[in-house]
């Protein structure tokens, strides 16, 4: 049981707490932070979108992006970092098994690094790094197999 005093200094450090902690957000909220607009329409801090975040620079074009690619049970999240002309050079992306894809000027995935990629719920390849040439054929490969030998 508190008594009088402990109360009064209870009640009196929640209300400061709530008023600083007000004032606080109200300054982050609409001086430096995003604010909510219309549901639909972009939250913009730099930029924020709804099912992904992008990551622009001074002339608005993105160049890195967080989101999900594909749609419904298809859909797997991605980080993306593009070049000055909006090409994707980098990917790291979660399709049951982490991947990270290192693409050329022209878009196509030079090197890849996979987690481990499962064929069926009884087969699970292990990890493995890919480098291909201009024309996207594998030209060099490094791997272990499920039962932790090279290949």
């Amino acid at each position: 049981m508190l008594t009088r005093r402990q109360y009064t200094a209870l009640v009196f450090v929640t209300l400061f707490g709530s008023f600083a902690g007000g004032a606080v957000m109200e300054w982050v909220l609409t001086g430096k932070g995003a604010r909510a607009e219309e549901a639909g329409k972009v939250v913009r801090a730099d930029r924020f979108e709804a099912r992904e975040f992008n990551v622009v620079d001074e002339n608005g074009r993105v160049r890195a992006a967080i989101g999900l690619l594909g749609e419904g049970r298809l859909a797997y999240p991605h980080v993306s970092l593009l070049d000055e002309h909006g090409r994707k050079r980098a990917g790291i992306f979660l399709m049951g098994y982490p991947t990270l894809v290192l693409f050329d000027a022209e878009g196509r995935g030079d090197i890849s690094l996979h987690g481990g990629l499962e064929l069926d719920p009884r087969i699970m390849s292990g990890p493995r790094l890919t480098v291909s040439d201009k024309d996207g054929k594998e030209r060099a490969r490094l791997s272990v197999s499920a039962d932790g030998s090279p290949s």
